[in-house]
């Protein structure tokens, strides 16, 4: 058996070796299989070693791998998190003349294909027509739709930029305290 909680330090390093004014409780010599299935041991429970437990062997630093871990766990977590505050934008829509329209692919196409249409018609289009959140045809006047269509790309375009920056930050801290920094839920979107 390899944990026990007696144990302060495991180290393969022979206790010999080990001056006596720095040896724990404690020492087991571990080899490389051990510490191994120890490690496979703490990452299945999802735990943690406790701060008086110092894990050494074959050069390797496990107080660093230890560390390394729970920021990729804590990454994943803020990224869901990140994604979940994204698809909650996304969700509310975008709100025009009292009716709410999907802040989604589909809507930006629809106003993409009616600005095409009336570039090709060398402008003459004056009635638009965008489907709502509620699946009801929306009637546009010309003016009425150009103001529409540039607050609905501000919107969608400052959250799918806003998304992608906080998912780079999060994909790019180094630490659990550079993580924590960064704010998931404020979007920056004003309409």
């Amino acid at each position: 058996m390899i944990f026990d909680n007696i144990l302060n330090i495991y180290t393969t390093t022979p206790i010999n070796q080990i001056p006596e004014n720095e040896r724990g409780v404690r020492y087991i010599e571990l080899t490389a299989e051990q510490i191994e299935r120890y490690n496979n041991w703490v990452s299945n429970i999802g735990g943690s070693i406790p701060n008086t437990w110092v894990l050494t062997g074959e050069g390797v630093d496990y107080n660093t791998i230890l560390a390394e871990k729970q920021l990729r766990e804590a990454k994943s977590s803020k990224l869901s998190e990140l994604q979940a505050n994204y698809q909650s934008k996304l969700n509310e829509g975008y709100s025009y003349g009292g009716f709410t329209f999907n802040l989604d692919e589909n809507t930006k196409g629809n106003i993409g294909d009616w600005i095409s249409l009336n570039t090709i018609s060398g402008g003459t289009i004056t009635d638009y027509y965008i489907t709502d959140s509620s699946n009801n045809q929306r009637h546009f006047t010309a003016a009425q739709f150009a103001e529409f269509g540039v607050g609905f790309g501000t919107v969608y375009a400052t959250l799918k930029s806003t998304f992608s920056n906080k998912r780079n930050a999060l994909n790019n801290s180094t630490t659990i305290e550079e993580l924590n920094s960064i704010n998931i839920t404020d979007f920056n979107v004003k309409e």
